[in-house]
């Protein structure tokens, strides 16, 4: 039986694309992308291309961190609030990276997290451990490029416009320290599927692994 062929790429350094997300008074009002891999991102391990019959293993995280709550704190980025903001996050390969909903053009790689950050916990790390998706003979349902977004919103009925839950964690100055985050992808496709030319960077170390090295992992079953 063939190997199956196994590629794997991951977001570089400083993945978040921006540093707040507001705080609304109902919930999912203004999700943001705070993350998107994609094929234009900077890193020595590019987004494997994705065909029909392909398995994808996508993993991914992100901290997030409650505003201070006291308005004379000198790292105060937005207004400052006590309550706990709930926050959901939502992971999805999509279209493209401004796709915020699962729809036609992105499609839900795992359930949403949810939580409540609350300013005693002051942190909140997101977690998807493993999302999988079974791209399905058709192929997927666009054309084109493909991302993973990582989508996060924030709301409670008490927060006012400038309340901001922060993508990375505070100081002691009103500046977001980032590099908290990173997004996984695993690409195991069928032995007898032949494999596209690899366009990567030139720094890149590890294009790919072998299928006994997957079953080492554990991101593949043993054969039998």
């Amino acid at each position: 039986m063939p190997t199956a062929k196994v590629r794997v790429g991951s977001t570089g350094n400083e993945p978040e694309l921006i540093e707040t997300v507001p705080i609304t008074e109902r919930r999912g009002r203004q999700p943001r992308v705070v993350m998107s891999f994609g094929p234009r991102t900077r890193t020595d391990s590019p987004l494997p291309d994705i065909e029909a019959g392909d398995r994808l293993l996508i993993f991914a995280e992100l901290e997030v961190t409650t505003d201070a709550e006291d308005a004379g704190h000198p790292g105060l980025i937005g207004n400052a609030y006590s309550y706990a903001p709930r926050v959901e996050a939502r992971l999805l390969l999509a279209a493209d990276g401004r796709q915020i909903d699962e729809g036609p053009k992105a499609l839900a790689l795992s359930r949403p997290w949810r939580e409540e950050v609350s300013h005693r916990r002051h942190h909140g790390v997101v977690v998807f451990p493993k999302g999988v998706l079974e791209v399905p003979a058709t192929g997927l349902p666009w054309g084109g490029s493909t991302h993973v977004n990582l989508v996060v919103g924030a709301s409670h009925s008490r927060a006012d416009r400038g309340d901001l839950l922060l993508i990375g964690e505070n100081e002691k100055t009103p500046v977001v320290v980032q590099d908290k985050a990173g997004i996984r992808v695993v690409r195991l496709r069928p032995g007898g599927q032949p494999e596209r030319a690899a366009v990567r960077d030139s720094s890149c170390l590890v294009s790919g692994i072998s299928g006994a090295q997957a079953q080492d992992a554990g991101l593949l079953a043993p054969s039998r």
